[in-house]
């Protein structure tokens, strides 16, 4: 057999999931006399040159190529350059598909191999690759001979290596082993196939959109939205869904200011236009009275939340008016709409072409937890892929439950009487700026010993206060507790720093239950549970938020309408 040692005859192209078979395969070809060379690795150390010119040369002196053509062969560079490459030269070539992948699938992995034959390897037959190598050798040859260019130095080289193929007495035991493990080893690329995702698969992500964190991802956000306001001349849409929106909505303004500062945007956005150019804006937001929020007592997104859309949500939509006007954009603003469950598909989507989605995570601080969404990786979907389309088609069914109120359940059943009342005063310090609080309550000694009262009197609210009436029917224990209370009223009153504070008392008949309405906002209930009860039922407490459908005529029904004037009020 003589072999020569000086020069690559086979030039193997792979992917790395399938070194182990290049290599296998190598051993094979140098069997049957043939030098090949797969290992781009171990070869990139010892290269003199570049690494791109060693490949480069390697595959220039290489008098067959192999491709490994498998499902992530497409998304390799190496390979495609090597598959295009090696057509370029009119190299001899063998494609050996690696299972899924089937003849068929070729000229949509590589283009530029369409129309090739193929070798099936499953199972694995060494005497038919090398019957394979022959034919394919031997049909170069005749092709060369009908050129009439200089081609003797590339004849002398596939005739060398088609001698040495030819030669080799098929049959060895050597042969046999290398064949059985390459069989195995081309199952055992089929089986990892099988479990995990395609490179095609694998999601982009932006970090966050955070702006210490990653201007890119804010920047691409903008970008995006402002080449649809110029380029298309459909109207833009753009939905926000996320916790408080407090980086979307910052996004919105950016865009829209730097819109309005660009002349040549502003050219451009009124350029063969008609009409002014529609922007179509969508908000879905968690409630301010989520249940999850104040579960996890995370108030930092509950402030963020009545700051966004409730007290400043007037002058942002002015504010974005403005900028709208300046560069002739109409806007549609759909919303806000708050819900009271964490919404399972959160993100940025604009128009039906790119959704930014993200993801929400719990961070631990002290005795509190927060719900991070725009601090948290962004992935990025494109309708240009099939499961970007399948992603932006989710997000959007999803948007038909956060729109309707009904599906906000706004009830939080409480099963600790201090947890109940805790609950009440965050939503004082949460709320401050409600107004006034209402108390309904047989003798009010729970609302007053809790410290319910001396924090609504600390913040200037107005405090309407029904108890039971002391009357002759009341039993004399009930009178002591109210008498008690009075005077625990008037020192909470005389104790408060904000004159503001007043309390007004209503007296009513014998209540039979115990309830809290903070504003407009919220409903705390506590039913009442006699104690000569022998069968000692649990007591049934609520929190009702304002996102439940049920809060207006909860609250009337609970609650007295106030038309009526109190029998007393204490002020300081």
């Amino acid at each position: 057999m003589n072999k020569n040692t000086n020069s690559t005859e086979v030039f193997i192209v792979y992917q790395k999931h399938e070194e182990k078979l290049a290599e296998n395969l190598s051993k094979l070809f140098e069997l049957w006399g043939l030098n090949s060379f797969y290992c781009r690795d171990s070869s990139k150390a010892h290269a003199h040159k570049p690494y791109r010119d060693y490949l480069a040369e390697e595959l220039f002196r290489s008098v067959l190529v192999v491709l490994l053509v498998s499902r992530e062969f497409e998304w390799s560079k190496y390979c495609q350059s090597e598959a295009g490459a090696t057509i370029t030269m009119g190299k001899p070539r063998i494609i050996i598909t690696i299972p899924p992948v089937v003849n068929d699938d070729v000229s949509k992995i590589a283009p530029i191999l369409e129309g090739f034959n193929c070798f099936n390897p499953s199972p694995f037959n060494a005497n038919l690759l090398r019957e394979s190598i022959k034919g394919t050798l031997k049909a170069t040859l005749n092709t060369l001979s009908f050129k009439k260019r200089n081609v003797s130095n590339q004849k002398e080289g596939i005739e060398a290596a088609l001698n040495r193929v030819e030669d080799y007495k098929s049959g060895s035991e050597d042969e046999r082993a290398l064949e059985r493990r390459i069989d195995q080893t081309i199952k055992d690329i089929t089986d990892a196939y099988a479990i995990i995702p395609s490179r095609r698969y694998i999601v982009k992500t932006w970090p966050s959109i955070k702006e210490e964190s990653c201007l890119q991802a804010r920047s691409s956000i903008v970008i995006h939205i402002k080449q649809s306001l110029i380029k298309k001349v459909e109207p833009t849409e753009v939905i926000l869904v996320g916790v408080s929106l407090k980086y979307s909505l910052e996004l919105i303004t950016k865009t829209l200011r730097e819109l309005a500062d660009s002349n040549e945007d502003k050219a451009a956005l009124i350029k063969d236009r008609k009409e002014k150019k529609k922007m179509k804006i969508s908000l879905f937001h968690m409630n301010e009275h989520s249940h999850i929020l104040w579960a996890i007592r995370d108030f930092d997104d509950v402030k963020m939340i009545k700051e966004n859309f409730d007290i400043g949500w007037a002058d942002r939509k002015k504010a974005w008016a403005k900028l709208a006007m300046e560069c002739s954009i109409e806007l549609d603003i759909n919303g806000p709409y708050g819900i009271d469950y964490i919404p399972p598909h959160l993100g940025i989507c604009i128009d039906d072409t790119t959704l930014y989605s993200g993801r929400c995570v719990f961070e631990k601080g002290g005795m509190e937890q927060r719900l991070l969404v725009g601090e948290q990786e962004y992935i990025h979907y494109s309708s240009a892929e099939a499961h970007g389309m399948n992603a932006i088609k989710q997000f959007k069914q999803a948007l038909i439950l956060y729109g309707n109120a009904r599906y906000n359940s706004g009830v939080r059943l409480v099963y600790s009487p201090s947890e109940w009342i805790e609950h009440l005063k965050d939503g004082l310090t949460v709320l401050p700026d409600c107004g006034k609080i209402t108390l309904l309550s047989q003798t009010a000694t729970k609302f007053t010993g809790s410290g319910l009262v001396d924090e609504a009197l600390r913040l200037g609210l107005e405090i309407n206060l029904h108890i039971q009436n002391p009357s002759q029917d009341t039993p004399l224990k009930i009178k002591s507790h109210i008498e008690n209370v009075n005077e625990h009223l008037k020192d909470a009153v005389k104790r408060a720093q904000n004159k503001k504070g007043h309390i007004r008392v209503f007296y009513s008949s014998e209540p039979a239950y115990r309830a809290v309405l903070i504003g407009n906002e919220l409903i705390g209930y506590q039913n009442y549970v006699r104690m000569d009860d022998e069968l000692r039922r649990g007591t049934l407490r609520l929190i009702v938020t304002k996102a439940s459908s049920q809060f207006e005529s909860l609250k009337s029904d609970l609650f007295p309408d106030h038309k009526a004037a109190p029998n007393f009020i204490i002020q300081g």
